[in-house]
């Protein structure tokens, strides 16, 4: 279940690659709801901390992608240029309760967070508005929260970990954990390359000349243990030129309807975890196809 609405790889989806808004203040509160229960956030080391330790201070002279580099000496075949994510939640849901007026009042969100935002729809039917570099979009059938800066991916899942210990009586169906990276190509010919290798241009033979695939998809199940179903998509970049565009899924189905509790528990056991399974996947891939010549 991937981030609906628009295609994901497009350069008309609101705020992706757009570090302009202010970060997301995370707040020692979140995920405290009003009731006086607490659950507690996602808060697994990244694996950037793991290899060196504390993360260093946000240089805001550069966004933080939130992905690596990949390839073999100080020339690397490929590197990430914008990341996001998303969570996405389908069962019942009562759109008119999530305001930003809301979220201030419950301390999921700081006042100077939920400042006016011309974009902005609050409606019984849909509600959709920013909150600081999130966004979220809620229907009678589904939630959404997204964001395009990668060092807010862990106050996205706190928000929603806050936000339904609240409501935790909410019927959940279905969840999908959601990471889009857009990677630069070293090498000029390297799409061509990776999609010859994905997807041999011999069986078509010479029916159409300069062939070159839009749109690759693939899915499986993870090694890792309670992983959900994993998907990834692949495509020739439209926000980086020459480049090459992710878009990995973790579906989780809950076919009995339970309250929020069961789903909540799996997104807070594999946030992190889905991330970086999502991006070691594309950069393996990559590794694989851009081989130096």
């Amino acid at each position: 279940m991937s981030y609906p609405g628009y295609s994901l790889n497009s350069k008309k989806v609101r705020n992706f690659g757009n570090f302009s808004r202010p970060p997301y203040a995370v707040r020692e509160d979140l995920g405290k709801p009003s009731s006086g229960r607490v659950r507690r956030g996602c808060t697994q080391p990244l694996p950037s901390e793991v290899a060196h330790g504390e993360p260093n201070p946000v240089d805001t002279s550069q966004p933080d992608t939130g992905c690596e580099s990949i390839g073999p000496g100080k020339m690397p075949l490929s590197t990430c240029e914008i990341s996001g994510a998303s969570i996405v939640l389908l069962g019942s849901f009562n759109p008119w309760i999530f305001q930003p007026s809301w979220l201030v009042a419950t301390g999921l969100a700081a006042a100077q967070e939920a400042g006016g935002d011309d974009e902005s729809v609050i409606h019984p039917q849909v509600t959709a508005f920013g909150i600081g570099s999130l966004d979220l979009r809620v229907t009678r059938e589904k939630f959404e929260i997204n964001t395009a800066d990668s060092a807010q991916f862990r106050p996205l899942c706190d928000m929603v970990i806050g936000i339904f210990g609240i409501l935790e009586h909410t019927p959940f169906t279905a969840m999908g954990l959601n990471r889009r990276m857009h990677f630069s190509i070293a090498d000029p010919n390297g799409v061509e390359q990776v999609f010859a290798r994905l997807a041999p241009r011999e069986p078509w033979g010479d029916q159409l000349q300069d062939l070159l695939p839009q749109s690759l998809t693939i899915a499986g199940n993870p090694p890792a243990e309670h992983a959900g179903r994993f998907s990834v998509t692949v495509e020739p970049s439209v926000r980086v030129q020459g480049g090459i565009f992710f878009a990995a899924n973790e579906h989780y189905d809950n076919e009995k309807g339970s309250a929020a509790r069961v789903l909540l528990d799996l997104l807070q056991a594999r946030w992190e975890e889905s991330l970086r399974f999502a991006e070691t996947f594309a950069a393996n891939l990559l590794e694989r196809t851009l081989k130096r010549r």
